[in-house]
């Protein structure tokens, strides 16, 4: 599916270069004129400009500095800061700007386009410092309802809301946010990336697993029912993760979250499958955290049933050398307030012993 979308995407481009090269009257220009607009628009709302398409706008941008007007002022903005955003040779305070200006434009599209713009900028500092709230995520959820409350719904800024809340601990209204997104994919897959995808299968899915982990689940939900949707929504999510390209280290950052399921289900020995499988792809600490756990929770099981001296051993081994693997890991991997959220309370003293290097971390600084 990847080769055949980036296949017809070179074929389009190809055929845009063509015609670009042809187009040289005014008049052969501003038949251009909606395109580069929505250009522009979809580089706003996830779906960055490439070479070829930012000839588009840079050619009607500059017919539109001759001596007949092609565009509105908003929408010479508009182009002007989608093709310095792209370029990234102007200031970021400039496009910041631009994008404040058309907030402060008088129709309410141009608004919203002004507000996704800044939502656009403010999730990827916040993204670069990894979704911290109060860094720029919660200006990110403004901005994004700011769009909406003037009818600008995209699957992008839901997604970017989406991310945001999930960080902040918000599972239902994240849940919300990333099966919306989903639904607008789905009503209307034109022009959406797999990466976008992706991100809405992956957000209903792990959303999911905290709500069912905090047994907060939508009114009417049922706990099993909702296990299967989140277990199906990941594994759609790893399959179109495959699809872009990425490898196998790729995918298992979608997968691991597959373990909590199998913790939340109380099936030990698939959550002990499932991690090992992922861990012979490399170590990471949500997957170490599962494994640890379906380790002291199969070997409790096993000695009830009465299990080898082998057996019980076997799991004492994988809890220590899990432990010791965690203990050396950096805090912001392991990511100790999300994994409360995705964990049973019950396991709240277990967890608190493998991030035990975390406290005394704090404590120092």
């Amino acid at each position: 599916m990847a080769i055949r979308e980036e296949n017809e995407s070179a074929r389009r481009q190809g055929e845009l270069s063509r015609e670009l090269q042809q187009a040289g009257s005014a008049r052969q220009i501003a038949a251009y004129k909606d395109r580069a607009i929505s250009i522009a628009r979809s580089h706003v709302l996830g779906k960055t400009m490439n070479d070829v398409t930012s000839q588009v706008v840079s050619m009607v941008l500059r017919a539109d500095d001759g001596e007949v007007r092609l565009l509105k002022d908003e929408e010479h903005l508009l182009l002007q800061a989608a093709l310095n955003d792209w370029g990234g040779e102007v200031e970021s305070s400039d496009v910041r700007a631009a994008f404040q200006q058309l907030m402060d434009a008088e129709q309410l599209s141009d608004q919203a386009i002004g507000a996704a713009g800044l939502a656009m900028l403010e999730y990827r500092d916040a993204n670069d410092a990894s979704l911290v709230w109060n860094g720029g995520c919660s200006t990110v959820v403004d901005y994004v309802n700011q769009a909406s409350a003037r009818d600008l719904d995209e699957p992008m800024l839901l997604l970017w809301k989406g991310q945001c809340l999930r960080k902040r601990g918000d599972a239902l209204l994240a849940y919300r946010a990333f099966s919306e997104a989903a639904h607008l994919i789905l009503a209307d897959p034109e022009d959406i990336t797999l990466e976008q995808e992706q991100m809405a299968h992956h957000g209903v899915g792990t959303t999911l697993v905290a709500l069912a982990a905090q047994r907060q689940l939508p009114e009417g939900r049922l706990y099993e029912e909702a296990l299967q949707e989140a277990l199906s929504e990941l594994r759609t999510a790893a399959r179109i993760r495959a699809e872009r390209g990425a490898t196998q280290v790729g995918v298992a950052y979608t997968e691991e979250n597959i373990g909590f399921i199998h913790i939340l289900d109380e099936d030990w020995p698939a959550a002990l499958d499932h991690t090992k499988r992922i861990d012979d792809i490399l170590p990471l600490a949500w997957n170490l955290t599962v494994r640890h756990i379906a380790a002291r929770e199969n070997g409790i099981a096993l000695r009830q049933a009465g299990a080898s001296r082998e057996a019980l051993e076997n799991m004492e081994t994988i809890q220590d050398e899990t432990a010791m693997v965690l203990s050396l890991m950096e805090c912001n991997q392991i990511d100790k307030p999300e994994l409360q959220r995705l964990l049973p309370s019950r396991f709240e003293s277990v967890l608190e012993s493998l991030s035990a290097h975390c406290a005394l971390e704090a404590e120092r600084s």
